[in-house]
């Protein structure tokens, strides 16, 4: 009898711990609910930190690469492991395309404390300022007022100690200069000259920024007959062997300054030749083609006599380029 009412005893007890269980998780639960929602949290702002890398996975696990500072106290060999974070072997494939205010960060090893970098392909040298140099990174950049550097392809990237071997990097990356749209005279040397009326003088203007074509012949008695003025050209050419690399014509300052006076009178008569003066860039040609006008003035023999006089037969005009290109770098070879 005794043991039956120990086992009620101990049942009973069991449910009221269950039960005492059940009515505390409720409880809570409606405490949790009352609470109010905690606010997400805001990334914290911190400095870059070199990107670890994982390498491809073997035996079934990752392996952490090494820090670069990690890897040069293990070999200290002078290289250039990274720029920008693009390793060697990646920019052997693709290389960058850097031009002025460019940045680079390069990473190796056996820089020393202090040094130069530059980018070169043989004669073409693009200098970079220095930002910060350790011996195991170099920030550097390309100067946003760079000029006089023409684009240029397949270049090396040279990290020169002050000490030690230099170091580099080649690739297939390029250089593209700032561009610039800059007014240009056509150099007289290049000119292909019209013989009609003589070989023309040529020269500059005062502020060296037009080519200024002058004709002065005299004839006896008239100018040259023309029957239209396919003879009346003169070329400048804008081929690959004349015209450099990156420049693009984009506009013609012409002005024709040829006499216009016309007259007939006892002792002269004046007469222009051609109908239009212009200046074109014509592509298919490769060429910057001026077709001017010519002037012609007979002075007659006393009495009024033809055929027995004089004729002076001039033509002058001035012609300028507006070509946008590097800044800094003549467009003519």
């Amino acid at each position: 009898m005794q043991r039956i009412k120990s086992f009620q005893l101990v049942t009973q007890g069991i449910a009221a711990a269950l039960l005492f269980g059940i009515a505390f998780a409720a409880g809570a639960d409606q405490m949790m609910r009352a609470q109010p929602a905690p606010v997400a949290a805001q990334p914290a702002v911190v400095a870059p930190m070199p990107q670890m890398k994982l390498a491809p996975p073997s035996q079934g696990g990752g392996v952490m690469q090494l820090s670069s500072d990690a890897a040069c106290a293990s070999n200290n060999a002078p290289r250039i492991s990274n720029i920008n974070g693009r390793s060697s072997a990646t920019l052997s494939q693709s290389g960058f395309l850097f031009q002025p205010g460019s940045q680079l960060n390069i990473a190796g090893c056996g820089f020393g404390p202090g040094g130069q970098a530059y980018l070169n392909a043989g004669d073409r040298t693009v200098p970079l300022k220095i930002d910060s140099w350790k011996d195991s990174n170099v920030v550097a950049k390309i100067d946003d007022a760079l000029g006089g550097v023409p684009d240029f392809g397949m270049l090396t990237v040279y990290v020169k100690p002050n000490s030690g071997p230099v170091i580099t990097l080649a690739g297939p990356s390029s250089f593209r200069a700032a561009r610039e749209t800059v007014q240009w005279a056509l150099p007289p040397a290049l000119g292909k000259y019209s013989k009609v009326y003589g070989v023309p003088k040529v020269s500059l203007s005062p502020d060296g920024k037009s080519t200024v074509v002058e004709r002065n012949t005299r004839y006896t008695p008239f100018c040259p007959a023309q029957k239209d003025q396919t003879e009346m050209v003169d070329s400048w050419p804008t081929d690959s062997a004349h015209f450099n690399q990156g420049f693009e014509v984009v506009g013609l300052n012409f002005q024709n300054m040829t006499d216009q006076l016309v007259n007939n009178d006892i002792n002269s008569q004046g007469v222009v030749v051609g109908s239009e003066a212009r200046a074109q860039h014509e592509k298919s040609k490769n060429r910057i083609a001026v077709t001017f006008q010519g002037h012609s003035s007979y002075s007659k023999l006393q009495g009024g006599v033809e055929d027995n006089g004089f004729s002076d037969c001039t033509s002058r005009y001035s012609v300028s380029v507006r070509i946008t290109g590097p800044r800094g770098i003549s467009p003519f070879k």
